[in-house]
């Protein structure tokens, strides 16, 4: 037996590795004498060189899998409307600026209808990369439920780091556009209102020439 095996003891949570409840095993033979007392002993099987990942862990990881799976659907779906909506709204420009011109009627510009197709779009590719993202977290748990590999384990929460990474840049960018959409807004009401202060007050059928 080697520090790399596993131990067990009563009044112990999980099995730990020897090398931590006897300090100073290292590669040395532990004595063939069997302990009565002692807890039942499994050895370690080394896979993909990291060793086996403990069955609370695969436990706790396959509990999250449901819903992480759940939400990569809910965004995959939510993202293909998107997309369709923009189709929709290419359709509905053209179609409106055909008949508008055909009537004679100044209709919606196309283009207008082309600006929030595009805006659709963006925000469906910006959903596809996290949602690649949980659906690689997903594959991963599954293949670490069979083998209990250590590289499953971190090809796992390599994909949790990148999706939360992401996550939290698109957050901040939202809130540096809120905050100078706002700033925008604030100092055009301070434009606006000055450039009424400067004018005067207009009297009723007199005509202001601005100096």
């Amino acid at each position: 037996m080697t520090a790399a095996d596993s131990g067990w003891a009563e009044g112990m949570a999980e099995w730990q590795p020897l090398g931590e409840l006897i300090p100073g095993l290292g590669l040395v033979r532990v004595s063939g004498v069997a302990n009565p007392y002692a807890g039942p002993v499994s050895r370690q099987v080394a896979v993909g060189g990291g060793g086996e990942v403990s069955v609370r862990t695969v436990g706790l990881l396959r509990g999250t899998r449901p819903w992480v799976m759940l939400l990569a659907v809910i965004g995959a779906i939510g993202a293909g409307l998107m997309v369709l909506g923009a189709l929709a709204m290419l359709l509905l420009g053209g179609a409106m600026g055909a008949a508008g011109a055909g009537a004679g009627i100044p209709g919606m510009p196309a283009g207008m209808m082309g600006g929030i197709a595009v805006i659709y779009l963006v925000m469906a590719g910006l959903y596809v990369y996290p949602i690649m993202k949980l659906f690689q977290f997903c594959g991963a748990v599954e293949s670490l439920s069979r083998t209990r590999a250590q590289s499953d384990l971190e090809r796992a929460l390599n994909a949790q780091r990148v999706f939360w990474k992401f996550i939290g840049i698109m957050m901040l960018a939202g809130i540096v556009i809120y905050v100078i959409a706002i700033a925008a807004l604030v100092g055009t009401g301070v434009m606006a209102g000055a450039a009424k202060a400067r004018s005067g007050p207009v009297l009723p059928g007199s005509t202001y020439t601005p100096p």
